[in-house]
């Protein structure tokens, strides 16, 4: 392929990513708007479906968010190579000093008549003029060089359940830190003592994620340990949804129990809530969200939910408001 034929399929894509930024952008701004106006209509309610269709919105709209920095990233990608092999795709995608040819040089039986005509007349020694070709990188720039593989990771914080607690299933952060770093994890950060880190990573199964993080920590340390994985956009999510004016409570005031699977409602409809005031909770993806105005110490309802009978199959492990902001800020790009 000629350079004048890699300019303009470089800004064929270039115009359709442009295309596609804007759609996205838009397709945001209008998930939001109506994400706004749905609150609004729905304020006061405490359905829980209706909690877990705002959930469910947040998380749509973190999604078309990542979705549109992704396209921002290729468009970045594609300018910073034009630019490499001297192509300004703004300048309509051609390389420099290289009009666009509107005939290729043809010759012999199947040539057209103009072509086989326009050596001048007279001449012996006349050379076909020479197709412009791309200078040789320095390096290949074939898709699958690994020097030029893009590889897009994403930010995740692991919860640890039940660890250091009363001198029990005693995890030092830094040997936590050295294990998810020998499964190759980047960017290993922990948070606290509870049992709190943040890595960076190209899986994209956090149960598989979670798994792999529990068979090396039980090697490691030589006891059991559940563990929870999720992306940063998620813990985004669950903080756009919160159900609870969380900027007027106090991080002590407000938890959030998080949960391997889906939790069925019915799970918690014997939970009389008269018998519980003024602590409430609230379902969420994947998520529980706790009021407790006096604090989860004094709770009753922390304590009922806190029984293994509750949630029967599922893994739960909870964090206070103020961690989970925590980790949102730690697993942002």
């Amino acid at each position: 392929m000629t350079l004048p034929d890699v300019a303009a399929v470089l800004r064929d894509v270039h115009t359709s990513l442009t295309q596609q930024q804007e759609l996205a952008r838009v397709v945001v701004r209008d998930a939001e708007n109506a994400r706004t106006e749905f609150r609004a209509r729905i304020a006061g309610a405490t359905n829980p479906l209706v909690d877990r269709a705002l959930g469910n919105y947040a998380q749509a709209i973190v999604r078309l968010r990542d979705g549109s920095v992704l396209l921002d990233r290729a468009g970045g990608i594609l300018a910073d190579y034009a630019r490499m092999i001297g192509i300004d795709l703004n300048a309509g995608g051609h390389p420099p000093n290289e009009k666009p040819r509107t005939q290729p040089w043809r010759t012999g039986r199947n040539a057209t008549p103009a072509s086989r005509h326009s050596r001048p007349r007279g001449t012996t020694n006349y050379q076909q003029p020479t197709r412009i070709h791309a200078e040789p990188a320095t390096r290949s720039m074939n898709v699958g060089d690994p020097a030029y593989r893009v590889r897009v990771t994403t930010r995740y914080a692991a919860l640890l359940r039940g660890v250091n607690v009363s001198g029990r299933k005693k995890v030092p952060m830094t040997e936590l830190r050295a294990v998810l770093e020998g499964l190759g994890h980047g960017d290993v950060r922990t948070y606290l003592q509870s049992g709190n880190a943040v890595f960076s990573s190209g899986a994209g199964d956090e149960d598989a994620l979670a798994a792999e993080l529990e068979r090396a920590v039980e090697e490691h340390f030589g006891f059991p340990v559940r563990c929870l994985v999720r992306s940063g956009r998620y813990l985004r999510a669950i903080v756009e949804a919160c159900p609870f004016p969380a900027g007027e409570l106090e991080g002590r005031q407000l938890h959030v129990t998080f949960f391997s699977g889906p939790v069925d409602p019915k799970t918690v409809a014997p939970l009389d809530a008269a018998t519980f005031r003024p602590d409430e909770l609230r379902l969420g993806d994947r998520a529980l969200y706790l009021y407790a105005p006096n604090g989860i110490g004094r709770s009753k309802l922390a304590e009922a939910l806190a029984k293994p009978a509750t949630f029967p199959g599922l893994t739960a492990t909870s964090r206070n408001w103020n961690t989970v902001r925590k980790l949102v800020e730690l697993t942002t790009d």
